[in-house]
């Protein structure tokens, strides 16, 4: 569709508030695509005509917010997707050198250094999420990106149930040996290193999926 007529659409669905780009795009698209399909089907239509045919097929204005809602819900989906492929790629080279580094860190800080474990434990999880969380909230503060946000959230769901939930049992409410210790505190710095390297990789991969947004 020429660029003209995309401005078109975008213009008319500004209106409707989708203020994220990705989302955005996902809407222009489903309409633009609508109203191919109306000319299609009606070659004499003209590019108005078969606009507010697109209109009403969306159920009016009611409609189109009821669609935006759905196509949010889509996003949300291809973005927890993206999280999962992105996830898989810190089993990779260099990072496979980082866990290392990392499991090697905490195996020489628990031999030689004596610490509280429950207290380690309550400033890990708590003080280093608090930090973390700030610091990806600033990152994300001016992305007008629906999935790279969603993201962030999920990975944060995923901190709590996968790392927080299992560490209060493990550590504040038992005695665990060394193996333990090592193995619970590089899961959760891996954890932290992975959510802050999360906003730019799932920038990029959001630009991947959507150029026009670029």
């Amino acid at each position: 569709m020429e660029a003209k007529k995309i401005e078109a659409i975008k213009n008319y669905l500004s209106f409707y508030d989708a203020k994220y780009y990705d989302v955005q795009a996902e809407l222009i698209d489903h309409f633009a695509t609508a109203i191919e399909k109306y000319q299609r089907e009606n070659p004499e239509l003209t590019f108005k005509e078969a606009f507010m045919k697109a209109h009403q097929a969306f159920g009016g204005k009611k409609g189109i917010w009821k669609y935006l809602d759905g196509v949010e819900r889509d996003v949300r989906k291809k973005a927890n997707r993206m999280l999962f492929s992105l996830m898989l790629k810190f089993l990779y080279w260099p990072y496979i050198l980082l866990t290392a580094l990392i499991v090697m860190g905490w195996h020489f800080f628990f031999l030689n250094v004596d610490v509280d474990p429950d207290r380690l434990y309550l400033v890990c999880i708590i003080v280093c999420a608090i930090i973390v969380w700030g610091i990806n909230s600033y990152r994300l503060k001016n992305v007008k990106m629906y999935m790279p946000r969603q993201a962030n959230r999920s990975i944060f769901l995923i901190l709590y149930l996968v790392v927080f939930l299992p560490g209060n049992h493990l550590i504040a409410f038992n005695e665990p040996g060394h193996t333990l210790l090592v193995t619970y505190f590089s899961l959760l710095t891996f954890t932290y290193v992975s959510i802050l390297r999360l906003p730019d990789l799932a920038i990029k991969e959001t630009l991947k999926k959507y150029p026009e947004i670029a």
